[in-house]
């Protein structure tokens, strides 16, 4: 599918061509690019290797590959941003980003074992004393759970916010501030407490939208990342 994979930037058009029985070409027009998305999933990730993603505002919703464009395969993290770079002069690829903060912590690791205790508990009263072996599933569910409190996190530039966040796959996402459609900020009363939110940000993808969120950052960061956003927007929501 992705043999002969080559991607060229001709004039202000990027052109990907791949394919060895049947040939394909993309062309991805610089000015309709949205956000740029670097997924690392559980195999590659301890390689060092990632795949890129370029969120387009063209396609259509019944096809999700003009809209979502695999813009390299796979690549060594740590040479995307001296291949993109010279061709993307608008993105910061080198932002250092801000981790969750260490109280949201505990809510990982609550909502990794609301996952695994129902299966536990079911176990348990289905074969008894076998069931306790189903324990290693929750050791397995929070073990999943850091790893997606170690992977939220956040930065700011003047025209850019990434986030960077993880469901099984670890994503970080690229959005230039004049391509986000709209930041929302939400707080339950188990946050609020804890003075924690979850922030979202989405760009025009498609014919529909996609972006980035992060669940668990501390409200101070929050602020920083809403103040951001609204100083020149009104597709702000807080809830």
């Amino acid at each position: 599918k992705y043999a002969n994979f080559t991607l060229r930037k001709v004039e202000d058009d990027f052109i990907i061509t791949r394919g060895l029985f049947e040939k394909r070409q993309f062309t991805i027009p610089l000015k309709r690019i949205q956000a740029i998305r670097i997924s690392e999933n559980i195999v590659r990730q301890p390689l060092g290797m990632a795949t890129v993603y370029v969120e387009s505002a063209g396609g259509s919703s019944s096809n999700e590959e003009s809209s979502k464009v695999l813009f390299l395969p796979i690549i060594k993290r740590h040479n995307i941003t001296q291949l993109l770079e010279p061709y993307l002069e608008d993105y910061e690829w080198n932002s250092k980003l801000s981790p969750a903060p260490p109280q949201a912590l505990v809510r990982y690791l609550i909502r990794g074992a609301l996952v695994s205790l129902p299966v536990i508990v079911v176990m348990v009263y289905l074969f008894q004393i076998w069931g306790l072996l189903s324990l290693g599933l929750l050791a397995v569910t929070s073990l999943w759970a850091y790893l997606q409190f170690k992977a939220a996190g956040w930065s700011l530039e003047q025209n850019m916010v990434t986030l960077r966040y993880r469901l099984i796959i670890k994503n970080t996402v690229y959005m230039r501030k004049n391509n986000v459609q709209s930041l929302s900020v939400k707080q339950s009363l188990f946050q609020k407490k804890k003075r924690l939110a979850t922030v979202e940000a989405v760009v025009k993808s498609g014919q529909g939208g996609s972006g980035g969120k992060v669940l668990d950052l501390h409200e101070k960061d929050i602020a920083i990342i809403y103040n951001w956003y609204s100083r020149e927007n009104s597709t702000v929501k807080m809830e």
